[in-house]
């Protein structure tokens, strides 16, 4: 540049200028296409995200669904073995009363019995009694005759 004239420098500043704004042209094209680009991969990182997320929580929503059924599930199953075993309780429990009420009838009626039987038993008793002491006191007069006849000197034949 020492050796030029004022024009030429002029031309070669131009010039310079010239490739400096190409230059920085480029730059900026280069630098937009970067930013573009990194925005674009932004753009599907974030779609991905997004779509991971929607699957995640459609993926809870699915397990939380199945997490009601089994629990329902269980909650029927858990209800109906008690109603069983409820059922279960309350025919024992009938079938206990009914035995039972089956046990006091007999008792009744074999007492009802019993007093029937004693009834007869002391009324035979009584008639045994009235027979005994009829043969007894006949006995005991038909004694008394022949030791008085005795002490009479009568003989039983007369």
């Amino acid at each position: 540049m020492v050796g030029q004239t004022r024009t030429e420098m002029k031309d070669d500043l131009g010039a310079f200028n010239e490739q400096f704004r190409k230059n920085a042209e480029a730059v900026t094209e280069q630098g937009r296409q970067a930013v573009n680009a990194a925005q674009e991969q932004f753009q599907q990182n974030i779609a991905r995200v997004q779509q991971w997320q929607s699957d995640v929580a459609r993926t809870m929503v699915r397990s939380g669904q199945q997490n009601t059924q089994l629990f329902t599930e269980a909650v029927a199953s858990f209800w109906d073995a008690s109603l069983a075993a409820i059922k279960a309780a309350t025919c024992s429990q009938e079938q206990a009363e009914r035995a039972l009420l089956q046990a006091v009838e007999r008792q009744k009626l074999a007492r009802e019995e019993g007093s029937v039987l004693l009834r007869d038993f002391v009324e035979l008793t009584r008639k045994h009694q009235v027979e005994l002491l009829r043969l007894t006191q006949e006995s005991v007069n038909a004694t008394l005759a022949a030791a008085v006849k005795a002490g009479r000197g009568e003989t039983a034949a007369e």
